[in-house]
């Protein structure tokens, strides 16, 4: 019983600092833990183009980035994103490329808060860095 109840105990714990991990944008030196957040790929939805009384909420993923050119997104296959894009605050494009370390390479150069976008045929994914 005692082993059930500490077993329990230290999963219960994992979960709760996986959660806190991955719930906010982190920085070490090396890294960045980004939630990033799914929308139609290729279009922008306003209030303006639903019917009433419907509502698009935001799915979040979690997404891992490093200085090698590693990018992973929960249950996003990184093969299938066609374009890896950053943006300034203001909505300019930075860059857009098709491969991560071109990305990544940008990304880290960088030093001011950012959107990131990864757009695949069925869905764009984004998200915010700031530093």
């Amino acid at each position: 019983m005692k082993r059930i109840l500490l077993t329990s105990s230290i999963i219960f714990m994992m979960i709760i600092l996986a959660g806190k991990i991955a719930a906010n944008t982190t920085e070490t030196e090396h890294d960045y833990y980004v939630d990033v957040f799914v929308t139609a790929s290729g279009q922008e939805t306003t209030v303006n183009d639903m019917p009433k009384g419907h509502r698009l909420p935001s799915r979040k993923l979690g997404c891992y980035i490093n200085r090698q050119g590693l990018v992973e997104i929960s249950t996003v296959d990184v093969e299938e994103v066609i374009f890896f894009e950053i943006y300034d605050i203001n909505g300019n494009c930075l860059g857009s490329f098709g491969d991560s370390e071109s990305f990544t390479e940008l990304l880290f150069s960088l030093d001011e808060p950012l959107e990131i976008r990864f757009i695949t045929t069925a869905v764009m994914l984004r998200g915010y860095i700031s530093r």
